[in-house]
């Protein structure tokens, strides 16, 4: 009887927003949608999310209204603007442009620019590492602050690294400065096949798609693709060398490999070089990581260590002269 009378009510709202069949078809999809997120043109035959100029019932734009709250954010906190474009969306963030195709792309835009998840400030110029590079957002975000010097972006899957060259394309005052490397990196060098899905790219990695979104997928969606990985102590070496007397900064984001990469870099004496890793953990938890930065003399900020699926670590060398150091 509830549900029902609910179903009633949302369907008075809906007719409120519009008349189109096809309209509200689209939100009906969306049970969860906070319809005061919406309001609809001088006709009342389009629907937009207030503060944008986007119509979020067209097909290549509705994967915004499974994130209207993340477009709010952007909107009111970053003070972003969205624009159409014929296959997604135009946003336009903290000085750079990045075209967003699905709600994933979304949902990280946000946690970088609303949220600020890689908002570090440092005095001195440094140089960044950009393990996981996704679609380029973390890498465009640094490249936007004077203090970057360089960034090396890895990523190993072909459609990911793709559509990371669009989204440089969109900013060639930025994308100077962003070095890509189309492999991922691991504790060894080694190639081999991979599940992939385009529609969640950004988690998809050294293990292929993680066991938390298999559920939620259909067969149809995912396909097998080659990859390459370099090996971990051979990237940071080059790193260090190429900057001997500048601050280094280390981004780590791909989807469990970062349990092995820092084991692989403790052995090999380089893990203490970096000054700065901004860590997104995945699926074994926080501990073991934690764990190898403090023998390596690190301090850290732990956010939601005991999550089920992810969560980030904050990690810095007490020195203020990393830059300095010479190799041993």
């Amino acid at each position: 009887m509830i549900s029902a009378i609910f179903r009633l009510y949302r369907a008075a709202q809906y007719l409120k927003l519009s008349k189109r069949p096809s309209a509200l078809k689209v939100l009906s999809r969306y049970p969860k949608l906070d319809l005061s997120v919406l309001e609809t043109g001088s006709d009342r035959s389009r629907i937009y999310i207030k503060g944008t100029d986007v119509e979020v019932t067209a097909k290549h734009c509705q994967f915004l209204l499974r994130g209207s709250d993340q477009v709010q954010r952007l909107v009111r906190e970053a003070k972003a603007s969205l624009k159409s474009l014929p296959d997604g969306v135009l946003l336009e963030v903290g000085g750079v442009k990045l075209k967003l195709q699905n709600w994933e792309e979304l949902f990280i835009a946000t946690e970088i620019f609303a949220e600020g998840i890689y908002n570090l400030r440092l005095q001195s110029p440094f140089a960044l590492l950009d393990i996981g590079m996704n679609v380029g957002t973390t890498s465009l975000f640094f490249a936007g602050n004077p203090a970057c010097q360089a960034i090396y972006g890895f990523e190993p899957f072909p459609k990911t690294v793709e559509k990371a060259r669009v989204n440089l394309s969109l900013n060639p005052d930025l994308a100077g400065k962003i070095h890509v490397t189309a492999k991922g990196v691991a504790a060894r060098e080694f190639g081999t096949e991979l599940d992939f899905v385009e529609e969640y790219k950004g988690s998809v990695g050294l293990h292929g798609v993680p066991g938390y979104l298999r559920p939620v997928l259909s067969p149809a969606e995912f396909e097998k693709v080659r990859v390459e990985f370099m090996a971990c102590a051979d990237v940071f070496a080059e790193f260090v060398q190429k900057h001997p007397l500048t601050t280094l900064v280390c981004k780590l984001d791909c989807e469990g490999a970062e349990y092995e990469i820092l084991e692989a870099l403790a052995r090999a004496g380089l893990l203490s070089r970096i000054g700065y890793f901004i860590i997104e953990w995945h699926e074994k938890g926080a501990g073991p990581l934690e764990a190898i930065l403090i023998e390596n003399g690190f301090c850290l900020l732990s956010f939601s260590p005991h999550a089920p699926t992810h969560s980030m670590i904050y990690a810095w060398q007490p020195r203020a002269d990393l830059g300095q150091k010479t190799t041993p």
